[in-house]
């Protein structure tokens, strides 16, 4: 692991805990699950044109009291990454897999009503699971390691998530929530010494359900 990388788990590691510590003296969290979809592409200097390439995401998440209206949101999900080559005779796509654990500070606007909106914004870490290319061309598929192409796929991907949702009362304490969250991402992506930068961006659009505990 990369001594830039360690300070980064080490802070996310630290914020959790104090987390916990605070959640214990001003009320229960909320527990959720999430389904949903991303869309992520690739961005540096000097590159082929990318294009959006659609996965998957789902995971459970949980958000700690901190103070008033503040909580910290955290979790862990399945993320796809990659993209798409815009100009190519063949189909090509390079997907890459990843838990993500987001530690965001999230905003709970205080509204009347069954509706309530919030916003998220902090670091989040991605640890990568799985990296392959894909082609297809005149109906014939196949797919690659990454590292046969000549990619060697960094392990873990740091960056900055923001975002907003909003949260409907349906039964009792549960609510549906509906989220949109936006991945910026700093680590290369390829790990070589000489390799050039290219870094993540993602967007991701979650359904899900959230209920507090521990009340």
């Amino acid at each position: 692991m990369s001594h830039s990388v360690r300070p980064a788990i080490l802070v996310l590691a630290l914020s959790l805990l104090c987390t916990l510590q605070v959640s214990a003296q001003s009320g229960g969290p909320l527990i959720g699950f999430h389904l949903g979809g991303s869309v992520a592409t690739l961005s540096g200097d000097d590159l082929p044109d990318f294009t959006s390439k659609m996965g998957l995401k789902a995971g459970a998440s949980a958000a700690f009291p901190v103070s008033g209206n503040i909580r910290v949101h955290t979790g862990l999900s399945y993320a796809e990454k990659g993209t798409k080559l815009a100009d190519s005779d063949f189909d090509e796509a390079l997907s890459i897999d990843y838990i993500e654990l987001p530690v965001l500070l999230r905003y709970n606007v205080p509204v009347a009503g069954a509706v309530a909106p919030h916003f998220m914004l902090g670091p989040a870490i991605a640890f990568q699971i799985g990296c392959e290319f894909t082609e297809e061309f005149e109906g014939e598929s196949g797919s690659f390691d990454c590292e046969d192409e000549g990619l060697e796929a960094a392990s873990v991907d740091v960056g900055v998530m923001a975002g907003a949702g909003i949260a409907y009362a349906v039964s009792g304490p549960m609510a549906v929530t509906l989220q949109i969250l936006y991945n910026f991402g700093f680590t290369n992506i390829d790990s070589a010494e000489d390799a050039d930068d290219i870094v993540n961006r993602a967007w991701s659009f979650l359904l899900g359900i959230e209920f507090p505990i521990l009340r």
